[in-house]
């Protein structure tokens, strides 16, 4: 009976590890991620500006 307990606290720990670890990952993700958006966004509003310069003549 001790030999189980002691292997499911071993099993639990292993699976907080992971957690832990997923984690991370997912966080690095999201960071990744966000900045790719934000850059994208920015570039869309200085392109939509452009266009909008040209078409009113003040380029």
């Amino acid at each position: 009976m001790d030999r189980l307990q002691i292997e499911m606290n071993e099993l639990k720990t292993e699976f907080r590890e992971f957690r832990k670890e997923m984690r991370a990952e997912i966080m690095a993700i999201r960071t990744h991620d966000f900045r790719l958006l934000f850059g994208a966004i920015i570039t869309v509003a200085i392109g939509v500006a452009a266009l909008m310069a040209k078409g009113f003549h003040w380029i």
